[in-house]
């Protein structure tokens, strides 16, 4: 079976940014995957859009690229293409009917490999390790009853 990359290292980086922007791809796959899965049949320009709206700003290369991931990995088809701006033709992507039951389950039931912390202050404007260590124990917690894991 094939490997599919969901993010490409084209820049010199180390090893703990390298391993952020390969979770930060997938997570983008996600969300992009549940962006079909609301609104049906869209374009590149389309994903771009309502990703840009709805979640965080993204770039459209990103968007390419995810989309790419995500027809290769047949979560999402082609379904031929419809005039874009200046006439040019665009391409309409839909999921794969046949598979989204057997991705849901998939994407549901993955231990998450990287766990997202926002930094807390005190009031006196240290970080506050101890209400983010409690935070991830906490989603720690979460993720080994989900997974039936030991914590």
């Amino acid at each position: 079976m094939a490997t599919i990359k969901s993010y490409y290292k084209t820049t010199q980086i180390d090893d703990e940014t390298l391993s952020r922007a390969i979770a930060n791809a997938k997570d983008q796959e996600n969300k992009i995957y549940q962006l079909f899965k609301k609104f049906g049949c869209m374009t590149t320009w389309d994903v771009y859009d309502t990703y840009n709206e709805m979640i965080e700003p993204i770039l459209v290369s990103s968007v390419g690229r995810s989309i790419n991931t995500l027809l290769k990995q047949n979560i999402i088809v082609s379904l031929g293409t419809i005039p874009g701006e200046n006439g040019r033709p665009v391409n309409l992507y839909e999921l794969t009917n046949t598979k989204v039951e057997v991705i849901e389950r998939k994407l549901d039931n993955q231990i998450p490999k990287s766990i997202k912390l926002d930094i807390v202050y005190n009031s006196n404007g240290d970080i506050d390790v101890e209400s983010m260590v409690s935070e991830l124990d906490i989603k720690l917690s979460r993720i080994s009853e989900k997974f039936n894991l030991n914590y």
